[in-house]
């Protein structure tokens, strides 16, 4: 078990209702999970509170990082170490 660092940037802190967090993980997809169950009912909530009806994942909605690199082409089955560092930040779109 890896004990990570996760840290919610931005607009996820207001979202989540947390900055930065500990998770004992072993895997990308462990910690998805883990993400997932713990803040993606504050989350959702606080999307029904401004009118969003979709059921949207803080995974799907993030652009996610691990020590720096995009976690996208990465395997969920890919292991974690101690101290690593995953960042979440909300993903945008503009033009």
């Amino acid at each position: 078990m890896a004990r990570i660092n996760i840290n919610f940037t931005g607009s996820w802190r207001l979202f989540v209702g947390v900055g930065a967090v500990a998770a004992d993980v072993n895997s990308i997809g462990e910690a998805r999970e883990y993400i997932e169950t713990n803040y993606g009912p504050a989350y959702r909530d606080k999307l029904l509170s401004m009118g969003v009806k979709r059921q949207l994942s803080i995974w799907q909605s993030s652009n996610v990082l691990l020590n720096g690199k995009s976690v996208k082409q990465m395997a969920e089955d890919s292991k974690l170490k101690d101290g690593d560092k995953l960042d979440l930040l909300l993903a945008v779109a503009g033009g």
